[in-house]
């Protein structure tokens, strides 16, 4: 190849380099706003209160996160509010957590309409992680202890082991505003509290409008999530019949973990109303055993036994979603599934229509591992 040849091709090619995109748009960690946990709340006249928490990357600051609050009439203008004060470029993209206090979803009609910015705004992303805090914004921003990591880092590791054992939804904006939606489905949030340092042992349920109605403890979240069909693993305490223990003063409990539940739900018309046909296989492994007891003898009764616990306590959740008025499971997905016509019907008020259907559970325990003792 002749050097005339290589000059012409290298003209060729430079004016095309310069069109590639390089570092022109660059802009170091210190010169940055990231918002990683924003908040709403609103204070005592009903206005709207955003937070934020922004983490400092100055090496000459003390303190890791900036914290910002104000009152503004919606979320947008209150990030415009919040760069008066924030240090460096906002940055909206990484946004992690977006925590709605208790009081807001309580007396705020239609608060999701604060959402709007999130799915209009292109800029904004929509995986962020969405939970609810039982107390004022004030005590989760003004937390800062220093044997922890900063609040984002704890809200996710928070979020991230509770999801692991199944002891919490994880809900993202994306899924709640499906959920909101859906009218054969109530949304369900991930809880936190201060008592007094940061704890997250609560799932809120919302009703068809967006408002906070009930909540359940850690045990009710693992079987709505066995319901759900998305509970890989968990661990549950459970008491058996006091016949099992022959040993005065032992307590009645045993402990075991379960992997690869299978749950079976089936819907039908009966007349007016529906009927659900609910079907659980649990293979388990005993993890404890508070009662002497030959297992291997008595794994039939054991297995019996734990069935007809985890029964009662799946029929008591049930009949709480439907006495609240809640459908955080999605059997309204069902009926619209295998009873279209029917739910088309009803949708407009699916929860009161589920609050009166049928609900037949059958749980069969198998023990699979009674442990390295026996």
């Amino acid at each position: 190849m002749s050097v005339t040849s290589i000059w012409i091709r290298a003209m060729l090619i430079i004016p095309f380099t310069l069109l590639l995109s390089g570092c022109y748009d660059r802009l170091d960690m210190e010169e940055a706003s990231f918002s990683l946990v924003l908040g709403f709340d609103r204070d005592e006249q009903g206005n709207l209160l955003v937070y934020s928490s922004i983490p400092n990357f100055s090496k000459n600051a003390r303190k890791k996160t900036q914290e910002i609050v104000v009152s503004s009439i919606s979320p947008r203008e209150g990030r415009l509010k919040s760069d008066a004060y924030s240090v460096g470029n906002f940055q909206a993209r990484k946004l992690q957590v977006l925590v709605v206090s208790k009081a807001l979803l309580q007396h705020k009609k239609e608060w999701d309409r604060y959402l709007d910015v999130f799915f209009r705004d292109g800029r904004n992303p929509v995986t962020s992680r969405i939970l609810v805090f039982d107390g004022k914004l004030d005590e989760l921003f003004d937390y800062h202890p220093p044997d922890k990591p900063i609040l984002p880092l704890q809200l996710l590791g928070m979020l991230d082991s509770t999801d692991t054992r199944a002891e919490t939804v994880v809900t993202t904006l994306q899924q709640l505003q499906r959920e909101l939606l859906d009218k054969g489905q109530t949304p369900a949030l991930p809880q936190i509290t201060m008592d007094p340092e940061l704890k997250l042992n609560r799932t809120a349920l919302l009703d068809p409008d967006g408002r906070y109605a009930a909540s359940l403890t850690s045990k009710e979240a693992m079987l709505l999530r066995l319901l759900r069909k998305n509970a890989a693993k968990f661990r549950l305490t459970i008491p058996v019949p006091k016949h099992l223990v022959v040993e005065p003063g032992a307590a009645n409990v045993l402990s075991f973990s379960a992997e690869q539940t299978k749950t079976k739900i089936r819907v039908a018309r009966k007349a007016d109303k529906l009927r659900y046909d609910i079907s659980v296989k649990m293979p388990v492994n005993l993890t404890e055993i508070l009662f002497p007891i030959d297992v291997v003898a008595e794994k039939a009764q054991i297995e019996a036994a734990c069935s007809a616990e985890i029964r009662k306590l799946l029929v008591a959740l049930i009949s709480k979603f439907q006495q609240k008025r809640l459908d955080p499971v999605g059997f309204g997905d069902y009926a619209r599934a295998h009873e279209y016509a029917y739910f088309k019907r009803v949708q407009d008020h699916w929860v009161d229509e589920f609050a009166k259907a049928e609900i037949n559970i059958q749980v069969n325990i198998v023990l699979t591992d009674i442990g390295a003792i026996e």
